[in-house]
């Protein structure tokens, strides 16, 4: 566990309760340092900007008695959603992030393990549903926020790539 890799303790975000698809809307720019995987991704920040709305943890319905969309889990899914959301990365490498995110959280294989077998199944499915313009403002979004975010913190970042 190294919580220290976070840029939040808690989720800085506002809930519109409008039945919208993403109702969890991010008020500040938010960042995590994955050690990314070796050989493949050199450690990189990746940064979550204002405004992204996301579901935080995406659970069927008939599970979530188990694993709850605002549980433990929630930050780590939040740089898993925008992973899969601007395609940066490609869809095995996100849920290996999450993994990682989850480890890092303090997340324990009971959790994790049952919600990393979510993801990829998951994952699987909705990554090809993707709508090109979407994907490109969500990058957009991304890159303006990275810049904000490495002129304010990017001391803390010796060493790690930015998307």
């Amino acid at each position: 566990m190294d919580k220290s890799k976070f840029s939040h303790d808690i989720i800085p975000c506002k809930i519109h309760a409008d039945g919208r698809k993403y109702p969890y809307e991010i008020t500040e720019n938010m960042w995590y340092k994955w050690e990314g995987i070796k050989g493949v991704i050199p450690p990189t920040v990746i940064v979550v900007p204002k405004t992204y709305c996301t579901d935080l943890v995406s659970v069927p319905w008939a599970f979530q008695w188990a694993i709850k969309p605002s549980g433990k889990a929630a930050m780590p899914a939040i740089y898993h959603d925008i992973g899969c959301s601007t395609e940066v990365f490609k869809v095995q490498q996100v849920n290996d992030m999450m993994n990682s995110d989850m480890k890092d959280w303090g997340i324990g294989p009971s959790l994790r393990i049952p919600v990393y077998c979510g993801i990829y199944a998951g994952c699987w499915l909705t990554w090809r549903q993707h709508v090109r313009k979407e994907v490109a403002e969500d990058r957009a979004l991304v890159a303006s926020a990275s810049k904000e975010v490495w002129d304010e913190y990017g001391s803390l970042f010796i060493g790690y790539a930015r998307i």
